[in-house]
């Protein structure tokens, strides 16, 4: 396998400065989007890194909200549906026995080359450009998606288009989008829907009309604020951390030891005040 250069903050000269900060302990959610094929190899040496080092959550792990766990426990999570995460769960989670959530946009589900390109770029990246070609902008099908949910892995709603949270008004709109949508995946596979991550998952997208809908509705609410499991105010508004492609292994654990969390801290006191303010 390839080895990837440290990018960003993550260089050798400062290193040192992260041995000052504390290491935080408990249950860590990690959040994957597209891979590109050029990366699976990249994929590949994470897991494996992770599955040598960490023990891996489960389901039952994600009830005890408040439970002190003295190691740190790694919950591997995808956003949107790409057809990467479905192969990369095959060829490298199912082997180690390794169970992922799965957050599928419902009406991106089939589509395949230009029309999931096109999708990505005008609903997954509506003020960014998209970082990757055509070739590798396949969603899942509903068969991937039912050979993931039959086979121990957690299918989770993200949205049926992927909005922008903050902009919905009509409550009609919100219940297509976030309700409506999570029972039509559930009727497809034939099991419940009891989680779901907003689109974005960022502060700055949150939507308090809304909110309080969701949490009636699904027993677990992720964004991508990060955080670890046992910070998060609730089950209902769950802290994850993300990981992007090439970042190495050393971004990977401090990442995962909370070691860039106290540039987000602000963020995550308005999370808490939001959450405060939308329970029902």
């Amino acid at each position: 396998m390839v080895s990837y250069r440290q990018k960003g903050l993550t260089n050798y000269l400062i290193r040192p400065l992260f041995w000052f900060l504390q290491k935080k302990k408990g249950i860590v959610i990690l959040t994957f989007h597209n891979i590109c094929k050029s990366d699976y190899d990249w994929f590949g040496e994470i897991i494996d890194y992770l599955y040598r080092n960490y023990e891996f959550a489960n389901y039952s792990d994600l009830k005890e909200a408040n439970k002190l766990f003295s190691e740190t426990k790694i919950f591997i999570s995808f956003d949107d549906g790409y057809f990467s995460q479905f192969y990369l769960a095959k060829q490298y989670l199912d082997p180690y026995r390794i169970k992922g959530i799965f957050f599928i946009t419902e009406n991106f589900i089939g589509l395949k080359g230009k029309k999931a390109y096109d999708f990505a770029t005008k609903n997954f990246y509506p003020k960014s450009e998209v970082s990757f070609k055509v070739e590798d902008s396949d969603a899942m099908s509903w068969s991937d998606i039912d050979y993931l949910n039959k086979n121990g892995h957690i299918i989770g709603a993200h949205s049926m288009n992927h909005p922008l949270f903050e902009k919905i008004i009509d409550r009609k709109i919100s219940t297509s989008e976030y309700i409506d949508s999570s029972e039509r995946i559930s009727a497809n596979l034939g099991s419940e829907i009891e989680m779901f991550a907003f689109p974005f998952g960022g502060i700055e997208n949150l939507n308090l009309r809304i909110f309080p809908t969701l949490q009636e509705k699904f027993k677990y609410i992720f964004s991508n604020i990060r955080g670890n499991f046992q910070e998060s105010p609730s089950k209902k508004f769950i802290f994850r951390q993300n990981i992007s492609p090439r970042d190495s292994k050393w971004t990977v654990k401090k990442i995962i030891e909370g070691k860039f969390d106290w540039k987000h801290k602000k963020i995550r006191q308005e999370a808490i005040n939001f959450f405060d303010r939308a329970r029902f």
